[in-house]
């Protein structure tokens, strides 16, 4: 085995998927070929590298160490590369914004708004991307990225669009049953407090800990966890507990009255929502179209009572 001649890429995306998947037979299927096929790809691909990429059990595929580094490459390597190639395939005719952003802001903020756009620009593509991965816009398929982040970690091209405020909220029902006027000591007590796992690191703000008095703990309390904002808000809608809401992504539910502000007090986080455009994509007409509506809901939003 030669050591230091680049290895064939036959077998990178099948690698990819059956790693995905935790599954050769699944991972041939998304592929279309026959899971023998798809094996003698990945041990083609071991035998080039030297090294075992799986681990092989009756259940499920695990990575070795050596998977687990060729996967995080191989994966950003093959975004680039669909990228490129979808930009190839498009052409400059089609009217296509394709945005960038996480999860939460694209449910919660962008999809309640998008009526009017289309009404107004019905010719307009469109494409959104829920990732909480920052994309590279110089190299990868995406004109617009919004992203939730401290200003300073911003490139010099970066804007803030607007800034977050955090207050408790709970649907109709079950503020009504909530004592009035309340301050940052928020009663728990009969409530159960819905979560965000593992976020207070990055966001400590977002810990129940900072809005319960001195006696109380969320350990201490009834809970709910979950994974993303926009599951916790559903489940608050749904009368299911109280959460700490981000207004920038709740705000259209406060407005509609689908959510009720438990608290006056509101925390400030150092993060804020923040606007990249791809340096291709700047004079663009219809990306140019999307960022002035974007700009033009959120001073909408930020002018909005609270």
């Amino acid at each position: 085995m030669n050591k230091d001649r680049p290895i064939s890429l036959a077998g990178l995306r099948g690698f990819v998927l059956a790693a995905r998947q935790g599954s050769f037979t699944k991972a041939a299927e998304e592929l279309c070929l026959t899971q023998s096929a798809l094996s003698r790809q990945i041990q083609a691909l071991e035998s080039e590298l030297g090294e075992r990429l799986f681990v092989r059990t009756t259940r499920v595929l695990k990575l070795t160490e050596a998977g687990a580094k060729l996967e995080k490459v191989a994966v950003a390597m093959l975004d680039q590369l669909d990228g490129c190639v979808s930009q190839i395939r498009r052409g400059s005719a089609k009217k296509r914004v394709t945005i960038s952003s996480f999860s939460s802001f694209i449910s919660m903020w962008l999809i309640p708004r998008l009526g009017a756009l289309h009404a107004a620009h019905p010719d307009i593509d469109l494409h959104f991307q829920a990732t909480d991965r920052f994309v590279d816009l110089d190299t990868e398929d995406v004109d617009v990225a919004i992203r939730y982040c401290t200003p300073d970690t911003l490139p010099s091209t970066g804007q803030v669009l607007t800034r977050e405020e955090i207050y408790p909220v709970g649907s109709n029902t079950v503020a009504a049953n909530i004592e009035p006027g309340l301050d940052k000591a928020f009663d728990p007590e009969g409530q159960t407090l819905l979560l965000q796992e593992s976020t207070t690191s990055l966001y400590p703000w977002s810990a129940w800990a900072t809005w319960l008095p001195d006696t109380a703990t969320a350990e201490t309390t009834k809970s709910l966890r979950f994974t993303n904002h926009d599951q916790i808000i559903q489940a608050t809608m749904l009368g299911q507990g109280v959460a700490l809401g981000r207004h920038v992504l709740i705000e259209y539910f406060v407005e509609s009255g689908l959510l009720r502000r438990l608290s006056p007090v509101s925390i400030v986080p150092p993060q804020a929502y923040c606007l990249l455009v791809s340096e291709r994509a700047k004079a663009v007409p219809e990306v140019e179209l999307f960022i002035e509506w974007l700009k033009s809901e959120i001073r909408i939003g930020n002018a909005s009572p609270q």
